[in-house]
């Protein structure tokens, strides 16, 4: 499941790099990555997870309710300064739920969180500038073991340097790529 969001994210990236004004605002990239990302789960047949909640089942019925793998802008708590209960939150822009033991008794139901599998959180400035105040954030939800694995994309808009993709490893569980188109006339930079 996670190796599935890596090669689409990878694959995103190179499209993007190709032609960056078919998405022009943060959002069209999240809503293309969420396609791209609950089509290919659903074509595995892993395009759910089920949980059930007492409190629904008065309008939604007996048997198992059933979510979207994947979701965008999500609450995830977190402990933030060392403190022992949640006390902040996040809401990453694409969220990758992972499968639980017992449907019957959900994890999130008292500020807890269901398990996350994959998380990304996507900066798309308009100048290019880098945005990166939520990252210690988003470093600390992996730690604390809220997230398994987490991509932060800064899609720059403007070719600024010979390189054309920066990834960089953060402790093997959280990537973050910093990708800028091609140059004019479609020729690679570097």
């Amino acid at each position: 499941m996670v190796e599935a969001a890596w090669y689409i994210v990878e694959r995103f990236l190179k499209d993007w790099q190709r032609n960056p004004l078919r998405w022009l605002t943060k959002t069209d990239v999240q809503a293309e990555l969420y396609s791209r990302l609950t089509r290919t789960y659903r074509m595995l047949g892993i395009g759910e997870v089920a949980g059930n909640y007492d409190e629904v089942r008065a309008w939604y019925g007996d048997g198992p309710e059933r979510c979207s793998r994947v979701s965008c802008n999500p609450c995830i708590y977190f402990c933030e300064d060392g403190r022992p209960e949640p006390d902040s939150w996040m809401r990453p822009d694409l969220v990758v739920w992972s499968d639980i033991q017992e449907a019957a008794h959900p994890p999130d139901t008292k500020k807890g969180n269901w398990p996350v599998a994959w998380t990304c959180e996507i900066k798309y400035p308009p100048r290019g500038e880098s945005d990166q105040h939520h990252l210690p954030r988003f470093r600390a939800l992996v730690v604390q073991e809220e997230i398994d694995f987490g991509c932060w994309l800064h899609l720059v808009r403007t070719v600024t340097s010979p390189k054309r993709w920066v990834e960089e490893n953060h402790g093997d569980r959280v990537w973050s790529y910093r990708v800028e188109p091609e140059a004019p006339g479609g020729v690679p930079n570097g």
